[in-house]
């Protein structure tokens, strides 16, 4: 048996793909599935899905942002072969363009280097962070309380 892909607007799908998604803006899984929920059934909303019998093997979620030409590939995963990640990209540049789109956006942390090579991706922006230690609250609160008890002022 092969690798089918279907294209889906069933919510339920997205419990299937939930323990694959990877959440790099600090919201939850389940406020992106809540949010996703009502987002899916409108038209602006793209996801495939790739199943092999009952077992999940990929999917791709896209959204297509109204009033520009942007769509955001918002998750994608894919077990293998290649082939399906190829498909997926085929579809949903054909989607895009059917939709007035020019331009596909994606955020990965999981392997940007397929992005570049496989499909072409241009790096537009980086990212950058700063994990903040919880133990500097107590440093922050400590230096400005004496900062407020000797009377010193801001720059």
């Amino acid at each position: 048996m092969g690798i089918k892909i279907v294209q889906t607007k069933d919510i339920d799908t997205i419990s299937e793909m939930r323990e694959h998604f990877v959440m790099t803006d600090g919201q939850s899984v389940e406020m992106f599935c809540q949010e996703l929920s009502h987002r899916v059934p409108t038209d602006s909303v793209f996801m495939l899905q790739a199943l092999k019998g009952d077992e999940l093997y990929g999917f791709l979620i896209a959204q297509a942002v109204p009033g520009s030409t942007i769509v955001y590939i918002l998750q994608a995963w894919n077990k293998g072969p290649m082939a399906v990640a190829d498909e997926f990209f085929s579809r949903v540049v054909v989607w895009a363009l059917a939709n007035g789109k020019s331009l596909l956006r994606a955020m990965t942390s999981r392997n940007p280097d397929a992005f570049y090579r496989r499909f072409s991706f241009e790096s537009v922006a980086t990212i950058v962070e700063y994990e903040i230690d919880q133990n500097i609250l107590k440093d922050l609160a400590r230096v400005t309380k004496e900062s407020i008890k000797n009377g010193q002022q801001l720059p």
